[in-house]
């Protein structure tokens, strides 16, 4: 019975997939011993930026042929819901990276209504070696490429993965921590959990051209100070470094989550128009409404991530400035 069921899985799998685009971006690699990245853009698929990115890193690597040590591997994430520019068709692909979901992926799959069961599936398979025992010592590390309905600055999300701390410190960015203590059931904590440095990077607003822009410098950067490429590229480096500084519209670069407003089922919320990611906000200021009236912030800080789109369930945060806390 088990095998029947894992014969229908692959099939339904091939089934599915054999009329769209290829779960893989592009692969590279010169068989030199290195680091292994894989970077996976497009999980919400109104999210195409990173896309974008990744087919244009892959042809600047096939293009250059300087020495390149190790590998990357880039994976669209929701197939299907990139190809009709939705965050998602039935259910956000990037919360269902739970064990007990996981489990249950082969009768997920047959449902209907599963297509992002089928999605999980498919990329889970691409992504396996991830969790792989290692003969190398050289770091594995996954990246999760995104984008925000609101006008945004490019940033991390920082889930306190020591390892990627030297990193974070070299990037002219903002990081956010906390997110992944409210936010549960994503690709990035599934694979955390089973020992591999992960990390989310936000781009900009989905619609921006300078979203790509951003991935891509972020890409360059990580490979760079990875020792992926060697130093003679420190000038490639140092141009997407002074890209990323040129886009950052705050005075601080670490952040931490300090409020989560969450829609609940029913709600007609919408967000008051032009809040901009971390934009200063005032307690009392009026943020949103929703069928019972105004919304208010709940404190001083800046607004993260204000809702402008159709699908999900936060409406905004607010995150505070690490350093004044006096840590």
């Amino acid at each position: 019975m088990a095998l029947l069921q894992q014969k229908n899985k692959r099939a339904a799998l091939q089934k599915a997939f054999s009329q769209k685009p290829s779960r893989v971006v592009g692969s590279y690699s010169q068989g030199l011993a290195g680091p292994r990245i894989f970077v996976v853009a497009g999980i919400h698929g109104n999210e195409p930026a990173g896309v974008v990115a990744l087919q244009r890193l892959f042809a600047q690597l096939e293009s250059n042929r300087a020495p390149f040590y190790g590998q990357i591997i880039g994976l669209r994430g929701n197939i299907q819901a990139l190809q009709e520019n939705r965050r998602y068709l039935k259910a956000d692909l990037n919360r269902l990276w739970r064990d007990e979901m996981i489990e249950k992926l082969p009768g997920q799959m047959m449902d209907a209504d599963g297509q992002e069961w089928l999605e999980l599936a498919d990329l889970l398979d691409h992504l396996r070696a991830l969790a792989e025992p290692q003969a190398s010592q050289e770091p594995v590390v996954l990246v999760d490429l995104h984008s925000t309905s609101a006008p945004s600055c490019p940033f991390l999300i920082d889930c306190g993965d020591s390892r990627l701390a030297a990193l974070f410190n070299r990037w002219p960015i903002p990081r956010v921590e906390g997110l992944d203590q409210v936010i549960q059931g994503t690709m990035i904590q599934y694979f955390m959990a089973r020992g591999i440095a992960s990390f989310a990077f936000e781009g900009g607003q989905h619609q921006d051209p300078l979203s790509a822009e951003n991935h891509l410098a972020l890409l360059w950067l990580l490979l760079s100070d990875l020792g992926c490429v060697p130093e003679a590229q420190q000038g490639r480096r140092g141009h997407y470094a002074d890209q990323l500084k040129a886009t950052v519209n705050c005075l601080h670069l670490r952040f931490r989550l300090k409020y989560r407003y969450r829609i609940q089922c029913g709600e007609a919320f919408r967000m008051e128009p032009g809040f901009s990611n971390f934009q200063p906000v005032s307690r009392g200021q009026v943020l949103a409404r929703n069928q019972d009236g105004l919304i208010y912030c709940p404190m001083d800080g800046f607004i993260f991530m204000p809702l402008y789109q159709r699908e999900g369930d936060d409406g905004f945060f607010i995150i505070q400035p690490v350093e004044e806390e006096g840590e």
